[in-house]
Parts: C-alpha cells; sequence; structure tokens
C-alpha cells in the first residue's frame, strides 16, 4: 500500500487531482450563478455536478496513465536535459534503465524499482554528468531494446542496465554500463546483499555503486577529451584534457605543467568555468607542496587567487568547495579551508575528493584517527580517482603514525603501483620499512624517490610529510641530501 501511494505521487495523481477538484468547485459555483441570474431549471446545476463527479475518476486513470516525454528537475534531486536535447551530446550524459527483476516476486520488484530511483537521484548530483529523468527512463521499463537506439533517442553517451535475482541465500546485484554509440561495455558490477538486509544496506550499496559508475564515466570522458582533435577545443574539452593528463600519466613536472597550462587555456577559453578555477587551484597547491611546480611561492599566490574566484563564482557548488578547501589546506590555511570542506561534503555526501582533503588535513593537524577514516571512506567511494596514489601515500602516513604498520604497507605498495611515478610514495614506503627495522629496503625506496626526483631534500620531505617522518627518516640513518637548490 505505501509503494502504492509512493507510485501516485511519482505519476502526480495527487497534482491532477486537485487541480480537477479546484476546476470543479468553480465550474458549479458558475452554474448556480448563471441558473439564478438566467432562472433556468433547477435540474441545470444537479446535472453540472453528476458530470463533475463522473469527470474526476477519468481524470485520476488519465493522470495514472500518462508518463511524461519530458525530463523535469524533481524535488528530489533529478537533474536532466530535455527529452531529445542536443546537449547530452556534447556532456557526459547517462540513462538509469530501470533494474529488471528476474524473481517472481513482488517485494523484490520494488526493491529493483527504487535502486533504479536512488541510483538516479545520487548521480543526478554529480555536477558534470547529465541523468536523464527517470519518468522518461520508466517509459523504457519491461522492453528489450538495442542500447545504442536508446542512446540515439534519448541522445545519451551511456546507458546503464541491470538486474535483481537470487543467489542462495542473498539478492544478487548485476549491472552494466554501456557507451551508447558502439555498445561497448564500459565496466560491470556484481554485488550480493543478504535477502533480508536489503533495505538496511541500499544506502551504501547505491553510493558505493554510484562512485564505481563515475569513475569509469571519468575515465571514459577523459579518454574521449584526449582523443579529440585541437580544431575543436572549447573549454570545456580543456578542462576534460587536464583531468587526462594525471589520470593516464601519473604525477610528474612535465604532467604537471602540461595540465596547468590546459587549465589557464580553459579559463582564458571560459573566464566563467569555475570548476577549472577550482581545479587550478586544487592542483597548483599540490604542487606547490610537493615541489612540482617551479617557482612554489608563485604557485601558492596563484592557488589562492583561483580559489577565491572559484569561490566567488560556485559558492554551494559540492566539486568546487571539496577543490578549493583543499587548496587552502594544503597551503597550510587549514582554518579557513576545513569548514570549506565540511561544507562540500555537507552537499554532497558522495564526494569522494572532500573527504581525502578532509582526512589528509586532518592527519596534518594531528586528528590522525578521524583522518584516517575519512581517507579510507574517501578510497572506498572512489576507488579510480587522479587523486588516488596521493590519497593512499597520505593515509600510509597516517597508518605508520598510529602504528598500523601491516595497513601502512600495504597503501604505500598500493600508491606506488597505482602512480609510479609520484615520488611521494616511495617516501611513504621507506617511512614504513624504517618503523619495521628494515634499513635496506628503506633505503632503496628512498633512492627510488631521489631518482624520480633529484633535488629531493630533506627540508622537502619535511615540508611535504611534516617534521615527524622527516625526523623518524634521519635518525634511522636513511641517506638524504640536507638542501638542494629548486
Amino acid at each position: 500500500m505505501i509503494e502504492f501511494f509512493k507510485e501516485l505521487r511519482r505519476r502526480k495523481v495527487w497534482l491532477f487531482g486537485g487541480i480537477y477538484l479546484a476546476m470543479a468547485w468553480v465550474l458549479l459555483e458558475v452554474a448556480m450563478a448563471l441558473e439564478a441570474t438566467l432562472a433556468l431549471p433547477d435540474w441545470v446545476d444537479k446535472v453540472v455536478l453528476v458530470l463533475l463527479c463522473l469527470g474526476f475518476p477519468v481524470t485520476l486513470l488519465l493522470a495514472w496513465a500518462q508518463e511524461s516525454r519530458v525530463s523535469t528537475a524533481e524535488p528530489d534531486g533529478d537533474k536532466s536535459p530535455v527529452f531529445g536535447a542536443s546537449q547530452g551530446r556534447n556532456r557526459a550524459s547517462i540513462v538509469i534503465l530501470p533494474f529488471t527483476c528476474l524473481l517472481d516476486d513482488r517485494g523484490v520488484e520494488i526493491l529493483a524499482d527504487s535502486l533504479t530511483e536512488d541510483l538516479t537521484t545520487l548521480l543526478g548530483r554529480v555536477p558534470e554528468l547529465y541523468v536523464i529523468a527517470r519518468n522518461t527512463a520508466y517509459s523504457y521499463k519491461g522492453k528489450n531494446q538495442d542500447l545504442r537506439a536508446v542512446g540515439n533517442q534519448l541522445e545519451v553517451r551511456y546507458a546503464l542496465e541491470g538486474s535483481l535475482r537470487k543467489h542462495g541465500e542473498n539478492l544478487r546485484i548485476t549491472s552494466q554500463l554501456i557507451e551508447t554509440q558502439t555498445g561497448t561495455h564500459l565496466w560491470a558490477g556484481k554485488h550480493d546483499v543478504p535477502m533480508g538486509e536489503f533495505v538496511a544496506t541500499s544506502d551504501e550499496l547505491t553510493q558505493t555503486m554510484a562512485m564505481e559508475i563515475c569513475s569509469e564515466i571519468t575515465r571514459a570522458e577523459a579518454t574521449l577529451a584526449n582523443q579529440s582533435s585541437k580544431g575543436n577545443e572549447d573549454a570545456q574539452a580543456c578542462l576534460q584534457k587536464a583531468r587526462a593528463s594525471l589520470l593516464f600519466r601519473g604525477w610528474s613536472k612535465k604532467s604537471f605543467s602540461e595540465t596547468i597550462n590546459l587549465l589557464r587555456r580553459a579559463i582564458e577559453l571560459d573566464p566563467d568555468l569555475a570548476p577549472a578555477h577550482a581545479y587550478l587551484a586544487l592542483l597548483l597547491a599540490i604542487g606547490g607542496q610537493a615541489y612540482y611546480a617551479a617557482d612554489r611561492k608563485a604557485a601558492h599566490d596563484e592557488a589562492l587567487e583561483a580559489a577565491e574566484r572559484a569561490l566567488d563564482l560556485a559558492p554551494e557548488s559540492s566539486e568546487v568547495l571539496g577543490c578549493i578547501g583543499c587548496a587552502y589546506s594544503d597551503i597550510g590555511f587549514h582554518e579557513k579551508g576545513i569548514p570549506i570542506i565540511e561544507k562540500a561534503i555537507e552537499i554532497d555526501s558522495t564526494n569522494a575528493q572532500a573527504f581525502a582533503a578532509l582526512g589528509a588535513a586532518k592527519i596534518v593537524t594531528l586528528d590522525i584517527e578521524n583522518g584516517v577514516r575519512d581517507l579510507e571512506h574517501a578510497i572506498r567511494l572512489s576507488p579510480t580517482n587522479v587523486g588516488i596514489a596521493i590519497w593512499k601515500a597520505t593515509l600510509s602516513i597516517g597508518q605508520t603514525v598510529l602504528g598500523n604498520h601491516s595497513a601502512a604497507y600495504e597503501m604505500a605498495q598500493q600508491a606506488c603501483r597505482d602512480d609510479p611515478r609520484y615520488y611521494p610514495g616511495y617516501i611513504a614506503m621507506a617511512l614504513v620499512h624504517v618503523k619495521e627495522g628494515r634499513m635496506a629496503e628503506a633505503q632503496k625506496a628512498m633512492g627510488e624517490a631521489q631518482r624520480i626526483l633529484p633535488d629531493l631534500d630533506r627540508t622537502k620531505v619535511r615540508n611535504y610529510f611534516g617534521a615527524w617522518t622527516e625526523q623518524t627518516l634521519r635518525e634511522a640513518g636513511i641517506s638524504i641530501p640536507e638542501q638542494q637548490c629548486g
């Protein structure tokens, strides 16, 4: 019965019924007034009343049967272009097709519908992603259509389809992300949930699936941007290419410089593109701290300027706030940066970058346990993020401080594997080896960090990782030059 009333609300039956009653009352008043004024027979108003009463259920039935053919912004956060709008061709866009229930069980079918609705709502909050509204998506329910045809009809790049079925004592949820132009499978997910625990764990499951989908779309969009012609250059393309640069090439002085130039070009093409300003602020702050920038002070000054501009342009964007809050904190303005990051999370609880920024800020300000918890949550939310190596190296340091050497070693290993050119990962690895008494391995890891960044010295280690890390390595006898230029 509860689901029935939800369906009435979804199809706007209440709205149409209310409008009809209001208009019926007006018509009845007019009929009664005309009867008195024109001396009409007494039965006129009664006939009007009967006709209006007969029309009421007809109106409700028509309201139930109708399905809107346009995508509308709904109170729960659906954010969609007009049905058939060409803008879906020019930006990342997706339709969440109704999940199929492979069981003859009305309860599981309701769960499938709720999963479809929750994913649509959650992905609709992602700023750079167009999501076709659920009313339009539901018009495809029960229809086995070619997804390339669906992509053409809705003009979207991606489609998600999935199903729910029984697997032993569990409910198995499978899903596939399809690139609609070619029909290529980009990602497939499989999650098993105990039959009686789906409702209790649905929020966590939906959030996990949403971030997995976003990560794969980000990679696909970055690949597309990387392959696009310079002749078709625009601000959005430059922003996507900047993200692609670090995603596919890793962190180095060269990739950092090229990425910064792409972001500056995006801002030149569109001075009001807030994400470009925010991303520029974030990367300049990181680049200054990690000594990828040729002039550390100039990088920090430009980062602050870009952060202020982004904040002016989009003060309520979770994506923007997460980036600039992290930038402030990386530069050392933790009291200003942390509240901004917390606001980003308040606006969007799926913002993995903001959780990572908050975790790093907490570790730097010695709230280690909470910082570790936030970083672990960020990694779960977005395991293929551009900043994943940075997150894992920072998490490794936090785990080392807490004495969780096994977890710290695993994170340092993963940071080095995820981005072999990110030298701080090897410093985190060296620190774990020192705490475990493996001095030869520690020196080898530090040697790898120095190979990647030849001008690495104690000052750089201290500025990036803190005095405790530098002191621990120094007291263990790990060879690092005292100070070098750069």
